[in-house]
C-alpha cells in the first residue's frame, strides 16, 4: 500500500470546518484530491483577502500622511492670521450691547426709534458673520432725532450690563476726564455728492457737536475724501482738517479718536486699503463763554447723512470700542523762564528727586478686548527694530510701555506733543503675536495694540504704510495664544514624509510577499 502524505496544517484547517467524511451527509464521499483542492482554494482565498487589506492600509499611509502634512501646514498658516478678520483684514470682536442705536423707524413721539441693548436686528442694521454691523439710512422717508432734519442709522455708547440704567448715555465729563474711541468702518453705498457722519463726539446738552469724522464728495479728481470737522469752543465756528485725501467707497478706514482730561482733541485715520494716513490735533476752550469745561460728552458712530434726497447710504461697522481715561487735574505746562535770583551756594540739605513707583505691569486678564484702543502701533515689526508708538490721549504727558504676553518693560518715556514716542522691540523677543500695552505711570492702564513680530526675511514689510507711523493694530479681535512660528512650521512636513516612506515600504513588502506566494 503506497502511503501519500498530506499538509496536516492545510486540512486540518478545513477539516475543522468541514469533516471529509460527513455520514450523514447524502453527498457521495469526496476523495483526498478534492479535499487538497479546496485546502488550496481557501489558503489563496486567504492570502487575496490579507493582501487586500495590506493594500488598503498601505494606500492608507502614503495618502493621508499627505493629506496631514498639507493640512498640518494650512493650520500653522491660519495661526499667524487675525482670527476674525474681515475686510482688509480688519476685525470685529466689539460688545455691542454696550452700544444702543438710531434708526429712522419712528417712536411714540415720532422721533427716531431707540434701540437698546444692540441684540437685535431690523431693515437698519443686521449683524454680519465676522461679528461687526451692516448699518442702512435712507436720505429721506423716516424719522430723525430732535433738532435734526436729516436721517441716521447711529450707535451712541450707553452705561451697558444689566438694570434699569443699562440703555442710559454714558457720558464723560470734559477736562475732569478723557475718553478715546477706535472704530473700523467701511462707507459702502452713498448717493453722489451725499455728506456722511461716520464718527462723533457729542456734548449731551449741546445740539452743535465738538467733533464730526465726515466721509465728503472729493476735491481734486478724486470721488471721496475724509475729513474732522472741528468746534474748538462750545457753539463756535467750525475748523475743517482734512484727514484722507483719496478714499473708494468699500475701503475700511481705521479711526481713533477723542479728548483727554486736559482738552486735548486728537483724530487718526488710516485707509487700511491704500496705507494712506492722517492726524488732526486740536485744543478745547477751557475758559470763558466757549469753555466746554464740566460739559458731559459722549461717543457715537455709524452713518449719518447731513444732506436730503433720493437714495439710501450703508456701511459696515467692523467693530467700536472705548476706553474711559483716568480722572485727575491737568499737569502745568513746563516753564523755560529763569528763576527770579539764583541761589549763591548749595543748599544745606539735598532735596530728593521724586521717584516713579516701581513698574507694575498689567495682568494679561486685564487686557481685554473692551479695554483694547487708544494705541496706535504698526502692524507688524522686526525683533531689534524701532517704531513709532502713538497715545494720541497722552499728549505731553509720561507713561510707561510693555510688551506682552510675558511682560518685558519698553521703559518710560514722554509723549511728544503729537502723541509719539519711538520704542524699540527687544531684540530677543519672540515671533508670533504680541500687545503693546501702554499704563500711565500710577499703574492704570491707558490702553493696548495688537502687533505682529515676524522674521526680517519673511518677505512682509514691518514697517507700517508711512515709514513706521502708526497703525492701531487693535483691529486684532479676540486672539489666542501666541502661534508656533519658525522652523516649528515645517514639523508637519518632516512627519509626513516620513510616514510616506513608511507607507511604501509597506507596499514594497506586501508585493514581494505575492510574488513569492504565487511562486
Amino acid at each position: 500500500m503506497k502511503v501519500r502524505w498530506v499538509s496536516v496544517d492545510s486540512i486540518d484547517s478545513f477539516a475543522a470546518r468541514r469533516p471529509v467524511f460527513d455520514r450523514r451527509s447524502q453527498d457521495p464521499p469526496r476523495t483526498l484530491n478534492d479535499v487538497r483542492s479546496e485546502a488550496r482554494h481557501l489558503r489563496s482565498r486567504r492570502w487575496a483577502t490579507a493582501a487586500t487589506g495590506k493594500r488598503a492600509l498601505a494606500l492608507g499611509l502614503v495618502v493621508l500622511p499627505v493629506l496631514f502634512a498639507a493640512l498640518s501646514h494650512v493650520g500653522v498658516d491660519n495661526a499667524k492670521s487675525v482670527p476674525g478678520s474681515g475686510q482688509n483684514g480688519t476685525a470685529a470682536a466689539s460688545d455691542w450691547t454696550k452700544w444702543g442705536i438710531n434708526t429712522p423707524e419712528a417712536d411714540a413721539k415720532g422721533n427716531s426709534l431707540w434701540t437698546c441693548p444692540l441684540n437685535t436686528e431690523s431693515q437698519y442694521y443686521t449683524f454680519t458673520e465676522v461679528g461687526g454691523i451692516e448699518l442702512t439710512a435712507p436720505r429721506s422717508g423716516g424719522a430723525t432725532t430732535p433738532n435734526s432734519s436729516t436721517l441716521r442709522t447711529e450707535l451712541r455708547e450707553v452705561e451697558g450690563g444689566q438694570g434699569e440704567n443699562a440703555c442710559e448715555l454714558r457720558d464723560y465729563s470734559a477736562f475732569t476726564e478723557g475718553v478715546y474711541a477706535h472704530a473700523q468702518i467701511a462707507l459702502d453705498i452713498t448717493p453722489v455728492g451725499n455728506k456722511v457722519t461716520i464718527g462723533q463726539i457729542h456734548q449731551k446738552e449741546n445740539t452743535k457737536p465738538m467733533l464730526k469724522i465726515m466721509v465728503k464728495p472729493g476735491t481734486s479728481g478724486s470721488a471721496w475724501r475724509v475729513e474732522a470737522e472741528i468746534r474748538p469752543s462750545s457753539g463756535g465756528t467750525i475748523e475743517h482738517q482734512g484727514l484722507i485725501a483719496l478714499y473708494e467707497l468699500g475701503q475700511t478706514l481705521d479711526l481713533s479718536w477723542g479728548v483727554s482730561r486736559d482738552g486735548a482733541l486728537s483724530v487718526l485715520a488710516t485707509n487700511l486699503a491704500t496705507g494712506e494716513q492722517g492726524r488732526v490735533d486740536a485744543r478745547l476752550e477751557d475758559s470763558g463763554e466757549g469753555s466746554y469745561r464740566g460739559e458731559r460728552l459722549f461717543i457715537k458712530s455709524g452713518v449719518y447723512n447731513n444732506e436730503t434726497g433720493d437714495g439710501t447710504s450703508t456701511a459696515t461697522l467692523y467693530s467700536l470700542s472705548t476706553i474711559r481715561l483716568p480722572a485727575g487735574e491737568p499737569t502745568e505746562e513746563p516753564s523755560n523762564a529763569p528763576s527770579e535770583q539764583p541761589t549763591p551756594g548749595p543748599t544745606e540739605r539735598a532735596t530728593d528727586e521724586p521717584t516713579e513707583p516701581a513698574p507694575t505691569p498689567m495682568g494679561e486678564s486685564e487686557l481685554t478686548d473692551d479695554r483694547r484702543g487708544g494705541v496706535n502701533v504698526p502692524v507688524s515689526a522686526n525683533p531689534g527694530q524701532r517704531i513709532v508708538v502713538a497715545v494720541p490721549g497722552q499728549v505731553g504727558s509720561k507713561a510707561r510701555f510693555w510688551l506682552h504676553s510675558t511682560p518685558v518693560s519698553l521703559g518710560s518715556f514722554a509723549l511728544n506733543q503729537s502723541g509719539q514716542v519711538t520704542l524699540t522691540i527687544p531684540q530677543d523677543a519672540a515671533l508670533g503675536e504680541h500687545k503693546i500695552v501702554v499704563q500711565a505711570l500710577d499703574g492704570a492702564l491707558v490702553g493696548w495694540a495688537w502687533i505682529r513680530l515676524e522674521a526680517p526675511n519673511s518677505g512682509q514689510t514691518a514697517a507700517s504704510p508711512a515709514a513706521g507711523a502708526p497703525v492701531d493694530s487693535s483691529a486684532a479681535t479676540a486672539k489666542g495664544p501666541l502661534p508656533v512660528t519658525g522652523g516649528g512650521d515645517w514639523l508637519p512636513l518632516f512627519v509626513g514624509l516620513a510616514m510616506t516612506l513608511v507607507g511604501l515600504g509597506v507596499v514594497a513588502a506586501s508585493s514581494t510577499r505575492r510574488r513569492a506566494a504565487r511562486h
